[in-house]
């Protein structure tokens, strides 16, 4: 442990407000005891004495605690090193960017968020490549690993511009192995030359806008190369047409947590984590796209699902009745060749039978193709909806009201052979040579027995 912490002062806590303050600090006398750190669900906010070159320093670190968090087990962790804009000394800038932001403003990715999150400040006279900073991120990680249920097996390391360049350093400055994973966002090249040997057996994730300051994008590029020509294992995200901040949809994602949870430390990577592509669809929205306007109507509909390449044709997104049902979902191809999806990362049981069950149907003057996609392997295929309109033959006085027909198939697959497995799951809207490809999404619904 690099760090001692004895007695403390009074302890001020908060659960959720990020207003009260414990300060820990380090003493000589051997009649007080640690105090005990916050065990409850939420955001909690303390001032903890840590060294900084040798003399101890106020740092504020924000730790978060999740929902059915037990001491008595094992959680994941995530550290999150903030950007230069948020520096501080009172915790607030903790909150204006990041996990933090995305855990107190979306209900839905703090419901499901299975891990711890600390975020130390940086103070407002320092950046995080400033000597002493790396260790002072280390201690503050070995101060979490003290107080709660730190899985040490699942820590990962992530940060934002000089954040991201903090990530970089503090990884070069751990033990072998600290990290499951990192992943510095929009970052500059640091000792690329030194990081290699560093990260052997750290899976890495480096994200950037295809629009950022060279300084950032080239050095993004530059790690991403020198890691790839080392064979460490490192994934390369690079958003086209975006900018410096490339950040509040990835840590507002539960994709990208579930890259970083999906790896362990000593363990192989996952081979179901998700792919450049759905990683670069996280902050990339095409420019003739509806993506952005339907995303929130869409987890009305499937929640923790994303949408990618949806074109604009047929109004795309929630309606309250079509084709005769209620609650509907409309999509429709980009183009001719690049499928609207419907994508999802997911776990299926290991003693149970699970399926999925789909209703669909197609404009009844058009034709799409369902693809069903599993681990990047296609498992169903059909085209639906006839694409042509039938005329009458009969006289225009003989012609007789003709009987409803229902629009919708009822589709089953099972995904029982994926048992046991965390599994990304696509469901794909392709354009064929008839008109009006858009598809009706009656029902998405993973059935288990």
């Amino acid at each position: 442990m690099r760090f001692q912490v004895a007695a403390a002062a009074a302890l001020l806590i908060a659960a959720v407000l990020p207003c009260a303050q414990a300060d820990t600090r380090a003493t000589h006398s051997t009649t007080e005891t640690r105090p005990a750190m916050p065990q409850t669900l939420g955001f909690h906010d303390l001032l903890v004495t840590l060294p900084l070159n040798g003399q101890p320093r106020k740092i504020a670190c924000t730790v978060y605690l999740p929902k059915g968090y037990d001491p008595n087990g094992k959680w994941p962790m995530v550290v999150y090193l903030i950007g230069l804009g948020d520096r501080g000394e009172d915790g607030k800038g903790n909150y204006n960017n990041g996990p933090p932001t995305a855990l107190r403003t979306n209900k839905v990715l703090a419901e499901w968020a299975p891990f711890i999150l600390l975020v130390p400040q940086c103070p407002s006279d320092q950046r995080w490549e400033m000597p002493g900073m790396s260790k002072l991120a280390l201690d503050a990680i070995d101060f979490a690993k003290n107080n709660w249920a730190v899985d040490p097996d699942r820590i990962y390391l992530t940060g934002l511009s000089n954040g991201g360049c903090g990530v970089w350093n503090t990884a070069l400055a751990a033990p072998p192995k600290t990290f499951a994973a990192i992943a510095p966002l929009c970052s500059i090249d640091v000792q690329p030359d030194k990081m290699p040997a560093a990260l052997r057996g750290t899976a890495v994730l480096i994200i950037c806008g295809g629009a950022d300051d060279p300084r950032f994008l080239d050095g993004s590029r530059k790690m991403y190369r020198t890691l790839k020509d080392h064979q460490i294992d490192v994934t390369y995200a690079e958003v086209p047409g975006v900018g410096h901040i490339i950040w509040p949809p990835y840590y507002d994602s539960r994709l990208f947590y579930e890259y970083l949870l999906l790896h362990e430390r000593g363990r192989k990577p996952a081979t179901t984590r998700p792919s450049v592509e759905q990683l670069v669809a996280i902050g990339y929205t095409p420019p003739n796209s509806a993506d952005a306007e339907i995303a929130k109507p869409l987890q009305q509909f499937l929640p923790w699902w994303f949408v990618s390449n949806c074109g604009r044709d047929n109004s795309p997104g929630l309606r309250a009745q079509a084709l005769g049902r209620q609650n509907v979902f409309v999509t429709t191809p980009l183009g001719n060749s690049v499928p609207c999806r419907l994508m999802i990362t997911t776990s299926i049981p290991k003693d149970k039978k699970t399926a999925l069950h789909l209703t669909v149907a197609a404009d009844p003057q058009g034709q799409w193709e369902l693809l069903v996609r599993v681990q990047q392997h296609d498992v169903f295929k059909q085209t639906i909806g006839t694409g042509e309109i039938k005329p009458s033959t009969q006289p225009a006085q003989t012609i007789q009201p003709a009987a409803p027909v229902n629009p919708w198939v009822d589709i089953h697959v099972d995904l029982s052979p994926y048992a046991g497995d965390d599994v990304h799951l696509e469901l794909l809207n392709n354009a064929t040579s008839a008109a009006h490809a858009q598809a009706y999404w009656g029902k998405v619904q993973l059935t288990e027995q």
